[in-house]
């Protein structure tokens, strides 16, 4: 009886336990929801607060670079990297990433606050800082990037330009027969430029630049129908060198509107006739033994005019790419010259007005690497024609004058150094006013 009654307690608390244990369960399972809400809202009101703090120190450090970026010329270039922790879900990971580099100077790659000195500071960027050496050459190609202190520029252009003329000069018999003269002419012309700019930045967003070229020329005229012989060929060789038009510009920066924002130059230049005019050249003309040769007594190096330019850059950073383009207009002044005739038994006085033109470029760069960037163009001119007055006489329009120059780009860019970077780019020619093909070599240093 009483094994029986112990066994009874022994039952009765058991089931009592088992009763209790989902109601325990339960309330510490609510505790637990509980306690992961309030975790999840203090999580979400600490990233409101860091983000709102990320946005007034990015507002903080734009408006500073803005106010005393040109203090920082000579200073080590002052970099400021932050990582931004993102609050994720309990049950996921939590994730870092890093901000865009802010700087108030250029800098590549970024550092430290304490990166070595002797990289050259340069022109406020905001937050579009290029971020390697290969960036910060093509910034510096579209003048978007100004380096402080003195810039030394070599550099050597060649181009080469082929056409071809049949020309016709008599009229059809029959219907078919032609009566008269057929020439057909080759022109070769080759120019190799050398020149040196040195371009000098004396605040952050303002930059002079003089530009100094000597220009070799080589021109081949050959013409079918020496002495009176469809199989024989009249040749001569052209060849002149001498300083070409002296330049000097200026470009100014826009502040930026925003951090990351595009970058927007406004430049201004003007060219001075330096240079060999072209006009007063006489033609020659051969027509000894039957020959129908006709070349120029010399060759120009210059216009002969002055010309001012004014226009403006965009570079827009798109990682990986940046974009740019460009606007320039450009208008020659009227030239009075002791003679403006091509024939050699005349001298005739007048005045020349040179076409205005407008230049158009497109393009985008890709950064390869740390050292490397290549980058596609299209640059494309359009001038209108030229206008002569002889002393005495009425302006009139030079027939063929006008011109439409369309080239298609394709440069490489290496950086040697913080200071120097090597570019080559190759030019096609894709209109009959253009060059057939154009090389440019640039090997600027700074100091």
């Amino acid at each position: 009886m009483k094994r029986a009654r112990t066994f009874l307690a022994g039952a009765t608390a058991f089931a009592v336990f088992l009763a209790s244990v989902p109601v325990a369960v339960q309330a510490a399972t609510t505790s637990q929801s509980a306690q992961i809400r309030a975790l999840k809202a203090k999580l979400a009101a600490l990233q409101r607060r860091y983000d709102a703090q990320e946005r007034r120190i990015d507002r903080l450090e734009h408006e500073f670079d803005q106010a005393f970026g040109g203090q920082q010329h000579h200073a080590a270039p002052h970099v400021v990297v932050r990582s931004r922790v993102i609050f994720a879900h309990p049950h996921t990971a939590v994730a870092a990433s890093p901000l865009p580099t802010t700087a108030p100077v250029a800098a590549a790659p970024p550092a430290p606050a304490a990166a070595p000195s002797s990289q050259p500071a340069s022109g406020q960027l905001g937050g579009a800082a290029p971020k390697t050496e290969s960036q910060k050459a093509v910034y510096q190609q579209q003048n978007a990037l100004f380096v402080h202190g003195l810039t030394l520029t070599p550099a050597l252009q060649y181009s080469y330009t082929d056409n071809r003329l049949f020309t016709l000069n008599g009229f059809l018999a029959l219907g078919a027969i032609f009566l008269g003269n057929i020439d057909v002419t080759r022109q070769e012309n080759t120019i190799a430029e050398p020149s040196i700019t040195a371009d000098y930045s004396y605040a952050p967003n303002q930059e002079v630049e003089v530009t100094v070229p000597w220009v070799w020329r080589a021109s081949t005229y050959d013409a079918q129908g020496a002495q009176n012989s469809t199989a024989l060929v009249s040749q001569n060789l052209i060849t002149k060198g001498a300083f070409g038009d002296m330049s000097a510009a200026y470009y100014y920066q826009l502040p930026q509107s925003t951090p990351g924002g595009p970058i927007v130059v406004l430049n201004t230049r003007l060219s001075i006739p330096t240079g060999v005019p072209p006009y007063g050249i006489k033609i020659i003309q051969t027509k000894q033994n039957g020959g129908n040769l006709s070349y120029p007594s010399s060759l120009p190096t210059g216009t002969g005019l002055y010309t001012i330019s004014a226009g403006a850059t965009i570079i827009q950073q798109t990682d990986p790419a940046i974009l740019f383009g460009g606007l320039n207009l450009y208008h020659n002044f009227t030239g009075h010259f002791g003679d403006i005739s091509t024939s050699p038994i005349s001298v005739q006085p007048g005045s020349i007005t040179g076409g205005d033109a407008a230049l158009i470029t497109l393009g985008t760069a890709f950064s390869l690497n740390d050292k490397v960037s290549t980058s596609f163009s299209l640059q494309d001119t359009l001038v209108t024609s030229t206008r002569e007055r002889p002393a005495g006489g009425d302006w009139t329009n030079v027939i063929g004058s006008s011109l439409n120059a369309a080239v298609f780009n394709i440069g490489t860019t290496y950086s040697t150094s913080p200071t120097t970077y090597w570019q080559a780019i190759v030019g096609i020619g894709m209109t009959q006013d253009a060059p057939n093909f154009t090389l440019t070599l640039r090997f600027p240093e700074s100091h």
